[in-house]
């Protein structure tokens, strides 16, 4: 049986890059908008669920609802991130004190969710070499 949260989930996982790119051609405005007023769209139709509502039906709604944040939320974060000062760059990382980390998410966007991940699983190995088990 599929999960309930995976389609939406890769949903949102395509349309981001692809939200990257219309952002990088257009501006951030008009992406962010519609991708959000899709999103409320979806979030207002999820009131009709109840108990007898089809697993199916409720799995639209979702994709719906995580599509448009798929949409509007990779403009609103890179813009975001693009206007922090220099000197507190720190801030704006996923981790403190990781300014290697922001400029990564800066020059790669689509890839950013991911880069966080590798660094960390860098650093966890660099922890526990030379522990015993």
């Amino acid at each position: 049986m599929l999960s309930l949260a995976l389609p939406p989930a890769l949903v949102m996982g395509v349309l981001m890059p692809v939200s990257r790119q219309i952002d990088d051609c257009i501006g951030p405005r008009w992406p962010a908008t519609v991708g959000l007023v899709i999103a409320a769209v979806g979030n207002y139709l999820l009131h009709t669920i109840n108990l007898d509502t089809f697993r199916e039906h409720i799995m639209l709604l979702l994709m719906l609802q995580y599509a448009g944040l798929g949409i509007g939320m990779m403009p609103i974060f890179s813009s975001g991130l693009a206007v922090i000062p220099l000197r507190t760059c720190s801030y704006g990382c996923a981790r403190p004190g990781r300014t290697g980390l922001r400029v990564t998410i800066r020059q790669r966007p689509p890839c950013g969710p991911a880069q966080p991940c590798a660094v960390d699983g860098h650093d966890r190995r660099r922890q526990w070499q030379g522990r015993p088990a």
